[in-house]
């Protein structure tokens, strides 16, 4: 048992070895599949192919993998990303810039979204600029995402309980 003492509180802690040496094992694989299963899903969605397996949706067919829904549509919207080019052709740097850490999978997703809604001249580039500097809650998600459109007084997961200006 460790004791931190810190802010005038003591907080106590003990060795987690096992754990530790499974994160330390498995999270640098961690983004490299979801990036191999984003643009999987991505395929399947384009070709059809959920409907050769009975469902009526890409939601519906990564639920029979076990994926829940929210991260199919989000997997896929961040495969949409990855594979987004600018009008001249020229990929968009999305699987660089999630590795460099400047912009999140949250962010990267959104990204992806929008993608999906633009023409072929628009300045696919520049959205990515703007989903890169997308500010960030307390939480950790986009002020865009869904967990920031929360009745009021409701709870996150991490316990915080968002603040709404008056007036």
């Amino acid at each position: 048992m460790l004791a931190i003492c810190a802010d005038r509180r003591e907080i106590q802690t003990r060795p987690c070895a096992e754990a530790d040496r499974v994160i330390a094992s498995v999270s640098p694989r961690y983004l490299d599949e979801r990036l191999v299963l984003a643009r999987a899903l991505l395929e399947v969605e384009l070709a059809g192919r959920y409907h050769q397996w009975s469902c009526s949706s890409i939601v519906q067919y990564g639920a029979r993998y076990g994926i829940p829904a929210a991260e199919v549509r989000v997997l896929v919207d961040l495969g949409r990303a990855l594979a987004a080019c600018d009008a001249d052709g020229a990929p968009v740097p999305v699987e660089e810039r999630l590795r460099e850490g400047t912009l999140s999978q949250e962010s990267a997703a959104l990204f992806g979204k929008v993608v999906g809604t633009l023409g072929p001249a628009e300045p696919v580039g520049d959205w990515l600029e703007k989903a890169q500097n997308l500010p960030r809650t307390r939480c950790g998600a986009t002020s865009t995402s869904a967990s920031s459109r929360r009745p009021r007084g409701s709870r996150r997961s991490c316990g915080h309980v968002p603040r709404h200006r008056e007036g």
